[in-house]
């Protein structure tokens, strides 16, 4: 189970970081690890034009003793 939220804020009108935080909670597992966990998370946008938006970010999972995960991405987004 999940739960989670991002907090962004306008630079201006082209420039756009933000926070994001998710709780996750096992379900059920196999005794190994740990039950619960986060993924903390922080990025920025760029509005390019009114139908294009590029994006950076980054995610690193926390608060779990067998299990990290870093990760990097970039994204373009074109809406029509």
């Amino acid at each position: 189970a999940r739960i989670g939220g991002e907090v962004a804020y306008n630079l201006d009108e082209t420039y756009q970081p933000y926070f994001s935080a998710t709780y996750e909670g096992d379900i059920s597992t196999n005794g190994e690890g740990d039950r619960h966990g986060a993924i903390l998370g922080g990025g920025a946008r760029a509005f390019i034009s009114e139908n294009l938006t590029a994006g950076l970010m980054g995610t690193a999972q926390v608060f779990r003793k067998n299990d990290n995960v870093y990760s990097a991405f970039a994204n373009v987004r074109y809406t029509f």
